[in-house]
């Protein structure tokens, strides 16, 4: 059984890397190469470019870091109910629920300032979380 402390910390991993590819996007400036949501171009799988390919990479990055995030807070809230473990992975939950929806307006404002300022914040709030997360959990014995 892997326990919630690998978990939480390939997690907090998944999410740095997808602030990397965040980064990417923007100082490239390929923020529209998918300008709609949550589709491509209205394509689920889109034709690739090399703009396209950044903001795809991101927003797949993404939904993979979603899904960790997710499974973190069950195996959490599972194994460590009442814990700090369960109370940031229940926050990086929330978090990652409220930037996904900030990264749609993100794209949909067609990277208004404001919102990407935001969207950049909650990324930071998501990644400590679950630094926290990981930290806290490898701190407990293995269940």
């Amino acid at each position: 059984m892997v326990s919630t402390g690998t978990i939480a910390t390939i997690t907090a991993i998944m999410v740095y890397l997808l602030m990397i590819i965040g980064a990417f996007v923007r100082a490239s400036g390929f923020g529209l190469a998918c300008p709609d949501w949550p589709t491509c171009h209205g394509q689920i799988i889109p034709e690739f470019t090399t703009p396209v390919i950044s903001e795809y990479t991101h927003r797949v990055v993404a939904a993979f870091s979603s899904l960790f995030v997710l499974i973190t807070m069950v195996l959490a809230v599972k194994r460590h109910r009442g814990s700090g473990v369960a109370t940031f992975a229940t926050l990086s939950f929330l978090l990652i629920i409220g930037q996904v929806i900030l990264g749609m307006v993100t794209v949909l404002s067609e990277l208004d300032p404001l919102i990407g300022t935001a969207h950049l914040a909650m990324a930071t709030a998501v990644f400590g979380s679950t630094v926290i997360t990981a930290v806290l959990a490898r701190k407990l014995p293995i269940t």
